[in-house]
């Protein structure tokens, strides 16, 4: 039998077992769960739903890779899947991308080649690595590959329109990004991602890996997932159920803070809050111990942390300007995004708060995060390890400064810290268009592009916001071909206005027209694709086929002004857009 007969003949083998699996998982619904008692039997009937929804994901493609193995025991062809599908004599058909030997397929090369195993090393020889592709039951071709995975086996993947929702990666994992995903989770671990390194689905993928590995000790939502806005959380949310791990909670910051201090408030906007140095550091914590001091009666579940905060602020060592103004925000049920961790912190404090449930806690755009603000998280999840993930080349927020610090102030340096510098998103062209601008800033790491080749990053001068406008309107239109496309603008007070003058000049982007443009502020709570408009800090950990940046003249030449345009470029999968008067 040739090589295409004998993997179409497997392929076959493999579609049948996942059939059979889930007739069977069917029919001990049909006989009815039994088990000791009514909570071991609904325990049975979630694990029984969830293997139907993971094999109901996986029956179209089962697997995508195969290595064969020669070890001193024997020779072992392997099938690599997002799960394991086993026969009818309970024999591994797909092993899971999670499992050890899987590693195989995404660090080594042909030749000698070892893994580590739960029992130790395993050595032998790597004699095939192949990549398949399979769609809908069906083998659509494959290719044999003698290489570590690097940018040529991207190739493929890299040329692909922007989605709605972020994508699971196990086909396409890098050897770097398959060392955090795979990095030991009982030690904190911090990782530098460049923007469009995959930070963000290598740290959906080590949540999944993890949830594999440690299976008998932690439950799926004995884990967490942090995020600075919960805009960005919605972007995420399909990945781990694609990968099988569900129940994973997923948080916003501010509504972790809602549900500790059992309390409803608004937040106001990062973006148009200055920073507060003094609810940003220490300080703040040591004087809120001690106003806490001065009160045990203040140590009760029954407080009311937003009351008490209130009453600190107001002698607190803030300039008088100041204080009325955050009192003020506080009676308003208003709050900055500075006054959420130091009103955590007095929450735990005088409710002797501790959530010994959550075991591995991921922070995403952990760059818009002070390190009093991770202590704070710390103190809150003390049973917990971490992992971190951001970039600091988009710190627009002004919070973390470098890594570093943060492991010495954190966790007294014994955090781990790893760089993925390699952008996997955009263009050569767009990543040198960005690090020319983030060249202003020394010291501050940049993303380095595969070698993808594309469209020339395209400038134009205009005369007023009229013509702006018109710019932006032309150069939607020079991008028709493109699925999702993006107009970013500098400030969140502009989208509005800037869209009607938009839809003024062309009418089929005017609601209900052809192809409307959308506005997106931080109030929604989706982002469903297709022609939108947004502030430029929204936009981060976003992608789009093609960007237009309408104002970049409006960013400041400092530093925050600096990372913001940084952002706005580095969401660009295949074409940019400059717009600008005078200079930028």
């Amino acid at each position: 039998m040739d090589e295409w007969g004998e993997e179409r003949a497997y392929l076959q083998q493999v579609t049948e077992a996942v059939s059979e699996e889930l007739s069977e998982i069917d029919r001990r619904f049909e006989r009815g769960i039994s088990a000791a008692d009514e909570a071991a039997e609904e325990s049975v009937r979630r694990l029984l739903e969830s293997r139907f929804r993971t094999l109901k994901r996986a029956e179209g493609s089962p697997y995508f890779a195969r290595i064969d193995f020669l070890s001193k025991k024997n020779k072992e062809k392997i099938y690599i899947g997002k799960t394991s599908v086993y026969d009818r004599e309970s024999r591994a058909a797909v092993t899971d991308w999670r499992a050890p030997i899987s590693s195989l397929y995404y660090d080594s090369r042909l030749g000698s080649a070892v893994y580590d195993s739960p029992d130790g090393k395993v050595e032998g020889e790597l004699l095939l690595k192949r990549r398949l592709t399979v769609e809908n039951a069906e083998l659509k071709g494959f290719d044999d590959i003698d290489v570590t995975a690097t940018d040529e086996m991207l190739a493929p993947y890299l040329s692909v329109s922007a989605d709605t929702r972020l994508k699971n990666i196990v086909a396409t994992i890098q050897a770097g990004q398959n060392a955090v995903i795979r990095a030991d989770a009982g030690r904190p671990l911090i990782v530098q991602g460049a923007a469009g390194s995959g930070k963000t689905t290598v740290a959906l993928h080590r949540i999944a890996y993890l949830a594999y590995v440690l299976g008998k000790k932690f439950r799926p939502e004995q884990f967490l997932i942090l995020s600075s806005g919960g805009f960005f959380l919605s972007y995420i949310a399909g990945v781990l159920p694609d990968l099988g791990v569900e129940e994973v909670p997923q948080l916003a910051f501010e509504d972790l803070v809602r549900s500790a201090v059992k309390a409803s408030f608004y937040v106001s906007d990062p973006s148009e809050t200055p920073a507060d140095p003094y609810k940003r550091s220490y300080e703040i914590l040591a004087d809120i111990d001690a106003y806490l001091a001065t009160d045990v009666s203040l140590f009760s579940k029954r407080t009311n942390a937003a009351a008490v905060y209130r009453r600190f602020l107001e002698q607190a060592a803030l300039p008088q300007k100041d204080a009325g103004r955050a009192v003020a925000s506080v009676r308003k049920n208003r709050l900055d995004m500075d006054d959420l961790a130091p009103l955590l912190y007095l929450r735990i404090r005088t409710a002797e708060l501790a959530d010994l449930r959550v075991k591995h806690v991921v922070i995403d755009e952990a760059q818009d995060f002070t390190p009093m603000q991770l202590t704070v998280l710390k103190t809150l999840y003390k049973k917990a390890s971490f992992t971190v993930l951001g970039d600091l080349a988009q710190g627009i927020f002004g919070a973390a400064e470098d890594w570093e610090s943060v492991n010495r102030q954190v966790w007294q340096g014994n955090a781990s810290i790893v760089a993925l510098q390699k952008s996997y998103r955009v263009t050569a062209e767009i990543m040198e268009a960005a690090n020319s601008i983030l060249g202003r800033l020394p010291g501050v790491p940049q993303g380095e592009a595969v070698v993808r080749r594309g469209e020339a990053v395209t400038y134009t001068d205009v005369w007023g916001e009229d013509d702006r406008a018109a710019a932006c309107v032309a150069a939607v239109k020079r991008r028709a071909g493109h699925k999702n496309i993006a107009v970013l603008l500098s400030q969140p007070s502009l989208c509005h206005g800037f869209a009607r003058l938009m839809q003024k000049k062309e009418p089929s982007m005017a609601p209900g027209g052809e192809r409307p443009l959308r506005v997106i502020t931080s109030r929604d709570g989706t982002y469903e694709g297709g022609l939108c408009l947004l502030p430029a800090a929204l936009s981060k950990g976003l992608e789009f086929d093609a960007v237009i940046v309408a104002d970049a003249d409006h960013y400041p030449k400092n530093e925050l002004g600096t990372k913001l345009l940084y952002v706005a470029m580095t969401r660009a999968m295949h074409t940019l857009d400059v717009m600008y008067e005078g200079s930028f």
